[in-house]
């Protein structure tokens, strides 16, 4: 790495951005970055596609930096750090991540994933079963509190308390109270904004979420949803986000043809952030509840409990939305309750 000089850094800041996307590029040449670009660099960009500038930014220039900041740290490399700032005109801008309008998420919610589907693993195709899968409370749980997916998937039993009113997603690092911990037993978190206290949605608590997280800690299991594995990276970071996020592929590419573009599995936080914003909730509050960086200002309180008020706040919100995916949801819960739906559990 000592050979490396300004004049190579500057080259290869030029070379990502002429990386293409997979997409039409043959599979013996996707194998790996280089393959890709000389693929484009030999074929020409006529039937390829560039990479948006959100990819560049986020995965590629993020990925050297750290592995240069770790040659620095080991030294293995002595030179001053570069700085990546090349984009390419024809590289392609990011799409707005937009909320979900009412009528997208009715239809996902009439799926049969949440009204009677096949089988334990068919959970797309309608039939006499009533699975509350992993994937099922995902997307619920993404919904009705604008948690991000790797957030819930990782999500411990002992998470969700109660201050003897309100039940709340404990989503805190550690409990400062109980003392120091190493760093390394600190909950994987996006962000240090992403330790909160989250209100939990009284439908959730309806459709049985207590009654899961009762019944797995009976059994001594750790986690609400056992059965969402994590993800690994070659570099050996965890991603917790990777099943929902399958699942919503699988889901919007096959199932629900026809959804607007700008749509993704971000979309839940943006429309559980419209359900406050339309109903004159207080901005801090706002970012406390959906973890923001932003609110740096006590955000739990004095002695770190459940502000009442802002609980208070967010069992009432009833809106249209909400009271016709309540209405689907129950009557669901309400035929497996009556035996009409055969209850099939994805845990032992």
């Amino acid at each position: 790495m000592e050979q490396i000089g300004p004049a190579q850094w500057a080259a290869l800041d030029e070379a990502l951005s002429d990386i293409p996307h997979p997409t039409n590029v043959p599979r013996n040449h996707a194998h790996s970055l280089f393959a890709r670009y000389k693929y484009a660099q030999d074929h020409g960009w006529d039937d390829l596609v560039r990479l948006t500038e959100k990819t560049l930014k986020s995965r590629y220039w993020y990925g050297l930096y750290k592995f240069i900041d770790w040659a620095i740290a080991e030294r293995f490399y002595s030179g001053v750090r570069p700085k990546f700032e090349c984009i390419d005109p024809e590289n392609l801008a990011s799409l707005p991540r937009d909320a979900f309008e009412d009528e997208e998420i009715l239809r996902i919610l009439r799926l049969p994933l949440f009204t009677g589907c096949l089988n334990r693993t068919n959970v797309w195709k309608p039939g006499a079963y009533f699975v509350q899968s992993a994937i099922y409370w995902g997307y619920l749980v993404c919904l009705f509190t604008g948690m991000r997916p790797g957030e819930v998937g990782q999500l411990e039993c002992a998470q969700i308390r109660t201050d003897g009113t309100f039940f709340y997603f404990d989503l805190r690092p550690f409990e400062a109270r109980n003392g120091r911990v190493a760093l390394q037993d600190l909950r994987n978190l996006k962000t240090n904004a992403a330790g909160r206290v989250i209100p939990i949605n009284p439908l959730l608590i309806e459709l049985g979420l207590l009654d899961r997280m009762q019944e797995l800690s009976d059994q001594g299991e750790k986690r609400v949803f056992p059965e969402w594995e994590q993800y690994v990276r070659r570099d050996g970071t965890v991603r917790w986000s990777q099943p929902l996020s399958k699942s919503w592929q699988y889901l919007k590419n096959k199932v629900l043809t026809g959804l607007r573009a700008d749509v993704s599995l971000y979309s839940t936080r943006h429309f559980f952030a419209d359900i406050l914003d339309s109903h004159s909730i207080a901005q801090r509050t706002r970012d406390r509840i959906l973890g923001h960086v932003g609110d740096v200002r006590g955000r739990y309180g004095r002695k770190g409990i459940l502000d009442p008020t802002v609980a208070a706040q967010i069992e009432s919100l009833e809106p249209a939305i909400m009271k016709s995916a309540r209405e689907i949801l129950l009557s669901a819960k309400q035929k497996a309750d009556r035996g009409e739906l055969t209850i099939l559990k994805t845990y032992r």
